[in-house]
């Protein structure tokens, strides 16, 4: 009896004090032995008291601070809608060493908060397996999902999911994504999860990752109708053999993004949402303005929808960043005529844009380096872990 009165005393001072606190104070889980991030070991950080149900990080692939200006301009808007949203901030990117980083190492440290060598996805520099946000939120029972408008086995996607040192081996990303069961996987690269006997293949052995998906539970979509209609968990999604090139029966961006966030939001433990729009990148590379405004609107519009989706909710983050900037674009005024100036084909060391909007979403203000990003995501999941786990042993 005394014991139980001693354990209700606790448990309601506990809750008192997360009643009345502004913020929850904790430390940065320290990377491990070996492992670099651009953040201090022990640096003291502040939750917010209101942290999100859910988290929709939004991933602008090569998008930089001059591609949506251009974009901006283009559209004749005062501002795109990710420029509205009440947070703002930048990201460094640079990779393991001070590499310039490719999308592997960027999407790492994204989804792990460490650094590592480019071409590595999800392990670092030794091999070493560093866990990410995704199996830190499914792990503390959240649903989790990826999006993207490229290949579901790109670099970025599998850095949320995969632990390979070879990111264009993606035939084999395939069928360990499978294996890691998240809850939803949409995009384009169908050609990787059929044997190379079947006519869209783009695989070079027999290995029916398709049939792999059935047997763990996935149900498979193929066209825009059939992903409206869906309504149940494991979901594939691969609506193009290849990336998505805006076919009629292929969702664009903003459609697959609110409709994975409903999916996800189904279950009331929270969920982790990650949507990339992948072809900015590919088409700064090759200097193609038009074809970056494009995808940067297309991306704008997910932001767009996402951002209503969180307000509706109320218990919804918003996070929009970038890996890396593509192609060192400065935009030239002369005497009001607006060119392009590109530097580069390849990535470039800039610092790239943040933006956020909903609970905890101030928590990424300012300027920080692009591991910060995964670490708080993860201290974030890990923290509410802990604070559901006390107060259900009470």
């Amino acid at each position: 009896m005394r014991k139980r009165l001693m354990l209700l005393i606790i448990v309601s001072c506990c809750i008192v004090l997360w009643i009345f606190q502004s913020d929850i104070c904790t430390r940065l889980l320290p990377v491990k032995a070996g492992e670099i991030s651009g953040l201090k070991e022990e640096e003291a950080i502040r939750l917010p008291r209101h942290l999100p149900r859910g988290v929709i990080l939004m991933i602008g692939d090569g998008m930089g601070f001059e591609h949506i200006k251009a974009t901006r301009l283009s559209l004749k808007n005062a501002k795109l809608e990710m420029e509205k949203l009440p947070v703002s901030g930048s990201l460094t990117t640079y990779s393991y060493g001070g590499a310039v980083t490719d999308s592997a190492a960027a999407a790492t440290a994204l989804a792990t908060g460490v650094k590592t060598s480019n071409g590595y996805l999800g392990m670092s520099p030794k091999g070493i397996l560093l866990e990410n946000v995704s199996e830190v939120a499914s792990r503390t029972g959240r649903r989790v999902g990826l999006v993207t408008t490229v290949t579901v086995t790109h670099a970025t996607p599998a850095a949320f999911a995969v632990h390979v040192n070879a990111r264009k081996d993606e035939a084999s990303i395939a069928t360990a994504m499978i294996l890691k069961r998240l809850d939803l996987i949409w995009g384009g690269g169908y050609g990787f999860f059929v044997p190379e006997y079947v006519s869209d293949s783009l695989r070079k052995d027999n290995t029916d990752v398709i049939k792999l998906a059935k047997n763990n539970g996935y149900k498979l979509l193929r066209k825009r109708s059939e992903m409206a209609q869906s309504d149940s968990l494991p979901s594939l999604g691969l609506f193009s053999r290849g990336a998505l090139n805006g076919g009629k029966h292929e969702p664009d961006l903003a459609e697959m993004t609110v409709k994975a966030a409903d999916l996800l939001a189904k279950d009331k433990r929270g969920f982790f949402l990650m949507v990339e729009g992948g072809k900015i990148d590919w088409a700064a590379h090759v200097h193609d303005l038009p074809g970056v405004i494009r995808e940067i609107a297309s991306f704008d519009k997910a932001i767009s929808e996402a951002v209503r989706f969180a307000e509706a909710r109320g218990d919804v983050m918003v996070l929009v960043v970038a890996d890396h900037e593509t192609g060192g674009l400065d935009l030239l005024d002369k005497n009001g005529v607006i060119s392009a100036d590109w530097t580069t084909f390849g990535h470039t060391d800039r610092d790239v844009p943040l933006y956020g909007y909903g609970p905890g979403a101030k928590m990424f203000a300012g300027k920080h380096d692009n591991t910060y990003i995964g670490r708080m995501l993860i201290q974030y999941f890990t923290t509410v872990e802990k604070y559901t786990k006390i107060l259900l042993s009470a």
